[in-house]
């Protein structure tokens, strides 16, 4: 499906691209893919077939982080090494139990591990009380270890501040928090030529990153259009992605009908409605199926590479 805040009910985004290629336009969108690798792909095939060397294509944390650094300039980006550096020495530092295996500096990998969850509660805009709230309901063991760790959240959190070092969602997090006038002319100045935002690929998204499309989706003058593999009437399938889609909903999201010819593809249609659902499979297209058994996770994998 393709959700957007345009009245335009009616959308061919392949045509859309193609389009501006053909008119030598392509600057005029700017396009948001999951992955680094992804968007570095993407770059090379658009330079392959315009005469723009480097088409305006990003992650969204990417291009928040781009948008961010430019408007906050006291401000640098925190690297991995830059967090495990500031968690080392919280550890160090301070007498939490929960990391007291840590100390002999043998748990290098821990760090690192630890260092991605805190990256993740920025991107969800986690706060340490909400850490500490939740704790607060575990059993007696869990509950100690969890109120360890929400004490070390907070405290390095100020480190970072003090450091002023910026994780990904912290920068999505100051967008967010920008007047609108700001945001539109951080954005204008960033892309000036781009009037439209392609998404493309994304699964799922925290709360704060869908504040942060509708920011740009609403900013004057420029279209945003989403495309998300979602069908609700296929729960088995796509309920994973059921908290992501009520959450664009509730922020003004709506469907757009998919006019391209990808989306009348009859087999791609059939999958999405009845793969994994419950009921009478569809036999318009047994010649094209193959079903598999397997016993456990490992000969399923022996099966599809034989």
């Amino acid at each position: 499906m393709i959700l957007t805040l345009e009245p335009d009910r009616r959308v061919d985004l392949d045509a859309v691209v193609a389009d501006l290629i053909d008119a030598g336009e392509l600057a005029r969108a700017l396009i948001i893919t999951p992955t680094k690798r992804k968007a570095r792909a993407l770059r090379r095939e658009l330079a392959e077939r315009t005469a723009i060397e480097a088409a305006n294509v990003e992650t969204l944390g990417g291009l928040a982080e781009r948008l961010a650094l430019a408007e906050f300039v006291e401000y640098e980006l925190a690297d991995e090494t830059a967090v495990v550096s500031l968690l080392r020495a919280r550890i160090d530092n301070d007498n939490i139990r929960l990391l007291e295996t840590f100390r002999s500096g043998a748990r290098e990998g821990a760090l690192i591990g630890m260092a991605a969850a805190i990256e993740e509660y920025a991107r969800h805009g986690v706060e340490s009380e909400r850490l500490r709230e939740a704790a607060r309901t575990l059993e007696p063991a869990r509950k100690r270890n969890a109120l360890d760790f929400a004490d070390l959240y907070a405290d390095f959190r100020r480190a970072l501040e003090e450091a002023r070092l910026l994780l990904t969602g912290d920068c999505v997090a100051k967008l967010n928090a920008l007047s609108r006038e700001l945001f539109e002319a951080r954005l204008a100045e960033s892309y000036p030529d781009a009037n439209l935002a392609l998404v493309f690929g994304y699964t799922a998204f925290a709360a704060p990153e869908v504040d942060f499309l509708a920011r740009i989706a609403k900013t004057r003058g420029r279209r945003l259009y989403l495309r998300f593999d979602y069908r609700a009437f296929n729960r088995p399938l796509f309920g994973a992605l059921e908290e992501t889609h009520k959450t664009l909903t509730e922020r003004g999201f709506r469907e757009a009908k998919d006019v391209s010819p990808a989306s009348a593809a009859a087999f791609e249609n059939a999958l999405r409605e009845r793969l994994f659902a419950r009921g009478e499979p569809t036999s318009r297209f047994a010649d094209r199926a193959t079903v598999l058994v397997a016993r456990d996770e490992r000969e399923e994998v022996e099966s599809i590479v034989s």
